[in-house]
């Protein structure tokens, strides 16, 4: 999709934040991708002195709803019914970038699947774009350029990169920073977002000139150690089985992800499914191996037909949490769907 069609999807999210009164509820994804459009859209705000909070999507409740006039939705793929009914008179934004979902149309919904299928623009890439209209681009757009990375998007928003002036290749050691908060605690991406905001750019953190940028570092580097003794065991406990590569995460650090993306480079033509026993139920991340065309959405929807669960994501990645099962018995499922 080309930039001048994006700036035109984006339009509306501009015109919608210059109406904006009243407190405002920032909920997004734990991701990179929903980290970085969170920040961008808390300095927006702060420019704008709009009071702003901001909340991973795991810790939305009807309570905290009720307190705001206007609600930010980033980076998630669908907003619960019942969230919907408790918002459906309040000015809503919707920032998204996975399939499109039908909300009431008083919804302002930023999506350019919309527009094109295929299109692949990460929801930070999105946020920089309706931001830079308030901010100086070098403000932000280190945000949406590391959480495009972060998104595998790079590609489709090349120009990003070309707004950011003083950017070198650090900026790739970043993503995986931020990209690492959430292992420990889903929770933690809330936090980093409001670090980010109040920062200049990536490099100030890197050099952890403050207590909470420490922090960041701090759970990068464990984060790090725990991938690695992970990964010595891939080779020793992988499963190949017609088409597919089965590994799982034995770890309290919440790695399915982070691992799945990692592995997938290591793979050729194969789906690799890497899962997770977590809070009672089994988390799965799907990626596909280098060579690989299959459309992992579609698979998900077809496990979520055999077995309890939600799912979601892209063609190329996708992820989905089912009822507890074992190992023996995910496997079936994906050989018999």
């Amino acid at each position: 999709m080309k930039k001048k069609k994006i700036e035109e999807i984006c339009k509306k999210g501009i015109d919608f934040l210059k109406k904006v009164k009243g407190n405002c509820l920032i909920v997004h994804d734990s991701d990179c991708d929903g980290i970085c459009s969170a920040s961008i859209f808390l300095k927006i705000f702060k420019k704008m002195k709009i009071k702003a909070k901001v909340l991973n999507k795991e810790r939305i409740n009807e309570k905290i709803i009720e307190k705001f006039d206007c609600l930010i939705f980033l980076d998630i793929p669908r907003i619960e019914e019942s969230v919907i009914e408790k918002i459906k008179k309040k000015k809503v934004l919707i920032v998204d970038h996975h399939f499109p979902v039908r909300y009431p149309k008083k919804f302002v919904y930023i999506n350019p699947r919309i527009y094109e299928k295929n299109a692949y623009i990460p929801t930070s890439c999105l946020s920089y774009v309706i931001g830079k209209e308030f901010l100086e681009k070098n403000e932000i757009c280190w945000l949406g350029l590391v959480g495009t990375i972060c998104d595998k998007g790079e590609k489709n928003c090349k120009w990003i990169r070309k707004d950011c002036k003083k950017i070198d290749e650090y900026i790739y050691v970043f993503a995986n920073v931020v990209n690492s908060c959430r292992i420990f605690n889903e929770n933690n991406s809330s936090f980093v977002a409001k670090v980010l905001a109040k920062s200049q750019n990536y490099i100030e953190i890197l050099k952890g000139n403050k207590k909470e940028h420490l922090k960041i570092l701090k759970w990068y580097f464990e984060s790090q150690r725990e991938i690695e003794k992970i990964l010595k065991n891939f080779e020793k406990e992988k499963i190949e089985k017609n088409g597919y590569v089965f590994f799982e995460v034995k770890s309290k650090l919440f790695f399915k992800s982070t691992i799945a993306s990692i592995l997938a480079e290591k793979i050729k033509k194969k789906v690799l499914v890497v899962f997770q026993e977590r809070n009672g139920k089994i988390e799965i991340s799907l990626r596909r191996g280098k060579g690989c065309r299959k459309n992992l959405l579609k698979i998900v929807e077809k496990v979520l037909k055999k077995v309890k669960g939600s799912g979601g994501g892209h063609p190329q990645a996708a992820g989905l949490k089912i009822e507890k099962i074992n190992r023996k018995k995910l496997i079936e499922i994906f050989m018999n769907i």
